[in-house]
């Protein structure tokens, strides 16, 4: 029996998934807001830092193949 799961459809933000919201942007919003709570400044810019590789929005990439 073939798998029936819907298509990925793009989110407000650019990313692609199955759900309601992009899960991937409310996981950069939380480590966002630790990074305001925390009173570490080594920890808080390593969060900052992971929460903008989380909000990047993968871009297509073109091969030129000869």
């Amino acid at each position: 029996m073939p798998v029936t799961r819907g298509k990925k459809r793009p989110f407000i933000c650019g990313h692609r998934g199955l759900g309601a919201c992009c899960r991937r942007c409310l996981t950069a919003d939380f480590k966002l807001q630790e990074a305001k709570i925390t009173k570490d400044e080594k920890k808080a810019a390593a969060l900052k830092e992971e929460a903008a590789a989380l909000k990047k929005v993968p871009s297509k990439t073109v091969s030129l193949s000869m």
